[in-house]
């Protein structure tokens, strides 16, 4: 009996050893603080708002409604506070800062365009949402987000870039580096 449990023992310490570590493929495990983000164009934060949606490279005005598909990954570039009037984010190298990873639970899917409310920030700073609006039964959604410090000389009031997406509870899962670019086409890209 001895032995078994001695070659029981030997067998599950070395099946351990055989198990390949999964290679890094997030954000937060492949973009590393020092890192530089460069805005390769010009983009603008509407009056009243302190971000502007990128979404497959580009911006994305908002309406009356949040007009991303929040199901695919999606970022916010953001300032500090909120823009009184139209504010331009001037072509520059962003220095990133830290990266963080962000889950929080939101509520049920919305029919139409309600959902369209829902925003990163938003759900970053105030956690559980109340939602409003009528749900058509489906099952609860999560929002996980990656968070990226920024720091710019010429820009300080440009604070962060929230990117992420929403999916059914169990499902969604942090955002990988090519989903990030893919958000971010050639509308800023990672030097280094």
């Amino acid at each position: 009996m001895r032995t078994l449990t001695s070659l029981l023992i030997l067998m599950l310490t070395t099946a351990c050893g055989l198990i390949p570590p999964q290679a890094p493929v997030t954000v937060k495990e492949l973009l590393p603080v020092g890192a530089t983000l460069q805005l390769t164009r010009t983009v603008e934060v509407p009056a009243g708002r302190r971000f502007v949606y990128i979404q497959h490279g580009v911006t994305v005005p908002f309406k009356p409604y949040n007009s991303v598909n929040i199901y695919v990954p999606y970022c916010q570039l953001m300032l500090e506070e909120s823009a009184s009037q139209t504010h331009p984010i001037e072509a520059d190298r962003f220095r990133v800062t830290g990266v963080v990873e962000y889950e929080d639970y939101v509520g049920r899917r919305l029919h139409g365009e309600q959902y369209a409310s829902l925003d990163l920030a938003d759900a970053r700073f105030s956690g559980f949402l109340g939602l409003g609006g009528s749900t058509d039964g489906g099952p609860g959604i999560i929002m996980y987000a990656t968070i990226i410090g920024l720091e710019s000389v010429r820009q300080p009031e440009v604070k962060e870039m929230v990117c992420g997406h929403w999916d059914d509870y169990g499902v969604v899962k942090p955002l990988t580096l090519e989903e990030f670019k893919s958000a971010l086409g050639d509308l800023v890209v990672i030097k280094g």
